[in-house]
């Protein structure tokens, strides 16, 4: 197990492979800018650590990564557009980041604003729900009766 923040650029090991497991460690502090640096990277899985701050925007130029697993971190700030799309086709890549951004980069651009107003209408939602439904079930029983 690995134990404690990232002391070097991981860019300049030798003989790098396209994945990249640093998974289910203790490692911590802000995650590497020097990442978008490895050309060969497919599959990056940074679960389950104590990562903080927001993820570099230097990883939106990573065409070939196709597999980003994040979950469980301290992550925060809005997921860079190439990691929401591939995100998108992996659902359960991302949990356990409460003040990761994870709403579509295509409809806000991730402010706590839009956060909150998602959450009053998720509880706007949670209260209409059930008034609609009784009013559907008295509008029937009047009808049948």
């Amino acid at each position: 197990m690995l134990e404690g923040p990232i002391q070097f650029c991981l860019s300049k090991i030798q003989h790098f492979s396209s994945v990249l497991n640093l998974g289910m460690n203790k490692l911590y502090e802000e995650i590497l800018k020097c990442i978008s640096n490895l050309d060969k990277l497919e599959i990056l899985d940074i679960s389950s650590n104590g990562f903080s701050g927001e993820i570099p925007s230097e990883v939106n130029n990573k065409i070939s990564l196709s597999v980003v697993n994040i979950p469980f971190n301290l992550l925060s700030g809005r997921i860079p557009d190439s990691w929401a799309k591939i995100m998108d086709s992996h659902p359960g890549f991302s949990p356990g980041n409460p003040e990761l951004c994870l709403i579509s980069t295509e409809s806000t651009n991730c402010r706590k604003g839009d956060r909150k107003s998602h959450t009053r209408a998720k509880i706007l939602a949670g209260i209409l729900a059930p008034v609609l439904l009784l009013q559907a079930f008295l509008l029937a029983a009047v009808y049948i009766l």
